[in-house]
């Protein structure tokens, strides 16, 4: 205990200016001190709370080539090869709502799209209106936008924003049940959106980053298997048949171009995730 000057600020001012010379009390010494709050950590990265106590945006670390890279990496492989229909059927709703997202945003009229249930035939969406250069990117943004999207979340992903990751799969998915058209569709939707949008809210910090770069791989490597359905020149019908009837570009070049982006994509994305 320290006999404290007259005049000085603190905890103990009022007693100062009343009894100057009243000895100071223990706890006199804390409010001079600034001490660093404690900060929560996940695997050794801090978390960052709002005033609230909620975890804020950054909620985890995904290092380059850490084990949770690896195991989602695996597990979105195995998905894509094997579960066929129930994969792709993630990824044609993204290459459908690509499609729907390029019409609204092009001011063209959209009707709707639909998944089909039997998985070879892929999706459908209806953008109306006359040719223009904006019914082009309609048509050929379809089998960018996965990998793309996959792209995009393996940069947010690394950068401490996992969280954004699933929020940001969440708002698509809505945008994409308001222009759902069957029962089949909506469906898919819902439970997509449904078990993304539990993983944000209640799933723990490391379930979160873990989903986000599930995620992240799933759109990264969906598109191959619907690129593989197509073969070289389209055969005929789908994106390439649509696109070469209105540009009399060969479909064949689309296929191309749809294999550039894709590997270029799944090229620096995977780089990136796994650090090499």
């Amino acid at each position: 205990m320290t006999n404290g000057p007259p005049g000085t600020r603190g905890p103990n001012s009022i007693h100062q200016v009343i009894a100057p010379n009243v000895r100071r009390l223990p706890f006199d010494r804390a409010w001079r001190e600034k001490e660093e709050p404690p900060r929560d950590t996940v695997n050794g990265a801090p978390l960052s709370r709002d005033d609230g106590g909620m975890v804020s945006d950054v909620i985890g670390p995904v290092t380059p080539g850490s084990a949770v890279v690896h195991v989602a990496g695996f597990v979105a492989l195995m998905l894509v090869t094997f579960t066929g229909q129930w994969a792709g059927s993630l990824v044609t709703i993204v290459h459908e709502g690509g499609h729907v997202a390029m019409g609204v945003l092009s001011g063209r009229p959209v009707t709707g799209f639909k998944v089909h249930e039997n998985h070879a035939d892929g999706g459908a969406t209806e953008v109306l209106g006359g040719w223009g250069v904006s019914r082009l990117f309609v048509g050929v943004i379809g089998y960018m936008t996965a990998p793309l999207l996959g792209l995009a979340g393996a940069n947010l992903v690394l950068d401490g924003k996992a969280w954004s990751v699933l929020w940001a799969s969440v708002f698509l998915l809505v945008f994409a049940l308001l222009h759902a058209r069957d029962f089949f569709t909506n469906l898919l939707v819902v439970g997509y959106g449904v078990l993304i949008g539990w993983v944000a809210v209640s799933g723990s910090p490391d379930l979160q980053a873990t989903v986000a770069v599930l995620l992240v791989w799933w759109m990264l490597m969906g598109e191959f298997p619907g690129l593989v359905v197509l073969g070289v020149g389209g055969k005929g019908r789908g994106d390439p048949a649509y696109l070469s009837h209105n540009t009399w570009i060969p479909g064949f070049v689309w296929v191309a171009l749809w294999w550039f982006v894709a590997i270029v994509c799944l090229w620096v994305g995977g780089r990136r995730l796994l650090g090499f």
